[in-house]
């Protein structure tokens, strides 16, 4: 949590300045208490500060680096309801926030199920007000989420990734290497490429995308050390992509998170599995091809949760 202190401006002239401090809440010997950690003293704007997030912390009189928590989300889908989605949404995402986590990536188009057929009568935009109640949750519990959904464009329907972030405008992540089977109902879209999270640079990245080697390289090339895969795959996929992410990991040097979902979708059934790769290629933590939940890990200490529901 954030402190802050206004000082006001000295009577000779000058300029006013707010003063914050970042505390964290631990338990220790079954009390819990507030840890101090890094102030910043600042002339900028308020809501520039707020979004500010401090990469140590002091703790026993020590400096510790303050790590990044991200984490795959696993859903069962229903299909073409938006509504009962959103609400499954919240249930992880609080399940999310109780453990403190950072980013949190939902599978392909996880609003909506993976339906291609049922896709253009589903599709919307970014700003659609249904969405709002997510964006609450972003700011008020400073996380950011990426969901899922088909998005309308003039070309016609992209596979689409809404980046919401704590008090920044929406943006949309559009699939930009479709597989041969969405040509017919998907067009192209113009992906952008890094988005930056703390001191972390990540890349979304849409299943068939985790194949083409261009995509995984550009996310190299722009800085990203954290790769989040979002898709909707079969045991087969899943078996494939845990080959093709374990290789990014270790050739790029990147953290690779993947969201999956489970259960139903069109005309195949979605194995979950939700992993995890770090660095090293080496994968780190995964879910089951049955249960929702979340899986977390921690970019400093290293250490994986995972949770069902």
């Amino acid at each position: 949590m954030w402190k802050c202190y206004f000082i006001p401006p000295p009577p000779y002239g000058g300029h006013a300045c707010l003063f914050f401090v970042w505390f964290s809440v631990r338990k220790q010997q079954n009390n819990y208490v507030l840890i101090r950690i890094k102030e910043i003293s600042t002339c900028t704007p308020f809501q520039t500060c707020m979004r500010a997030r401090p990469s140590t912390f002091v703790e026993g009189g020590h400096e510790q680096e303050l790590g990044m928590k991200i984490c795959a989300a696993q859903t069962r889908p229903i299909r073409g309801d938006i509504a009962g989605n959103i609400g499954n949404h919240k249930k992880l995402i609080d399940l999310a926030v109780s453990q403190a986590a950072d980013i949190m990536i939902f599978p392909e188009l996880s609003i909506t199920g993976y339906e291609p057929e049922r896709a253009k009568a589903l599709a919307t935009h970014q700003d659609d007000k249904r969405f709002d109640v997510l964006q609450n949750i972003a700011d008020a519990n400073e996380i950011a989420l990426g969901v899922g959904i088909p998005i309308s464009s003039k070309n016609g329907v992209c596979i689409g990734l809404i980046i919401f972030q704590p008090h920044e405008p929406r943006q949309t992540y559009s699939k930009k290497y479709l597989h041969a089977d969405e040509e017919e109902y998907f067009c192209s879209g113009q992906s952008f490429s890094v988005l930056r999270r703390g001191d972390v640079n990540f890349a979304p990245a849409l299943c068939y995308e985790l194949s083409v080697p261009e995509h995984s390289e550009q996310a190299c090339k722009n800085g990203a050390n954290i790769y989040l895969v979002s898709v909707a795959k079969t045991s087969h996929g899943i078996e494939n992509a845990t080959k093709s992410l374990s290789n990014i990991a270790i050739k790029y040097s990147m953290t690779v998170l993947m969201s999956n979902c489970v259960g139903p979708c069109d005309g195949f059934e979605s194995a979950g599995h939700s992993s995890l790769w770090n660095k090293q290629g080496v994968l780190v933590g995964q879910l089951d091809d049955i249960k929702e939940g979340i899986l977390i890990f921690d970019t400093v200490t290293q250490r994986v949760t995972a949770l069902t529901i």
